[in-house]
């Protein structure tokens, strides 16, 4: 009861500090920064629009504003206007092009449009300047696999996302996806599906995965257990 009392007050303290940004009068935004906080906070509300708007005034006011640009693109790309997005984290690149993030952004706008071979160039300016970018290393491997059928170079990104972070149970769970759809290596495959269950008991997709790689191994009385389980987290 205590944890959730406290989980309450930390949300009502968030869109408390989301509202009082909002509400303060536009008079009274004269910088680039402000807007730029008035346009995070509709963001936060998800009126990617709104927030558009914010960022664009926050650009008027100072056009080297890496944050607005880099903002304005993760708003575009919540609306699924990817191009304009790409402009957006470009601008911020050219302001700022040692920013990982503003290039791991850009991979993913990229990666939306179908453009992998692009992407995972993104993705890769992002690990060169920080090689602890999680993200950038699982949505690199997620651009080999799905994107590109390059199987082996994908569960390599994989690998490396779970040395920085082991506990994310969808890294292990594509990584069983390449390894199984991708290699056939079921056995292998698995393991990496035990990982991803492990960490997340009710993955339903995990398990019927994983049933589908026990078929493949004749292993058929273990598959339909494994089904039956999958029902029950659907």
């Amino acid at each position: 009861m205590e944890h959730g009392g406290r989980s309450i007050k930390i949300k009502l303290a968030s869109i408390l500090i989301i509202l009082s940004v909002l509400c303060v009068p536009v008079l009274g935004q004269t910088t680039a920064g402000d807007w730029c906080n008035k346009g995070n906070a509709f963001g936060a509300l998800g009126k990617y629009n709104d927030a558009i708007t914010a960022y664009n005034k926050a650009i008027e006011i100072d056009p080297q504003s890496k944050e607005a640009w880099n903002n304005r693109g993760n708003s575009l790309n919540a609306l699924g206007t990817y191009a304009e997005a790409i402009s957006a984290y470009d601008r911020a690149i050219e302001i700022d092009s040692k920013d990982a993030t503003t290039w791991y952004n850009k991979g993913n706008a990229l990666f939306a449009l179908g453009k992998y071979d692009e992407a995972i160039s993104a993705y890769d300016r992002a690990i060169e300047i920080d090689p602890g970018l999680e993200d950038a290393w699982y949505n690199k491997g997620n651009a080999l696999a799905i994107g590109m059928g390059k199987f082996d170079e994908a569960i390599k990104a994989y690998d490396k996302a779970l040395e920085i972070d082991p506990f994310q149970a969808i890294i292990w769970y594509n990584k069983g996806n390449a390894l199984a759809i991708g290699m056939g290596k079921y056995d292998e495959a698995i393991k990496a599906y035990d990982k991803a269950i492990e960490l997340k008991p009710q993955y339903a997709e995990a398990w019927e995965n994983k049933a589908v790689a026990l078929e493949k191994l004749g292993r058929h009385d273990d598959a339909n257990a494994t089904f039956a389980k999958a029902k029950e987290m659907r």
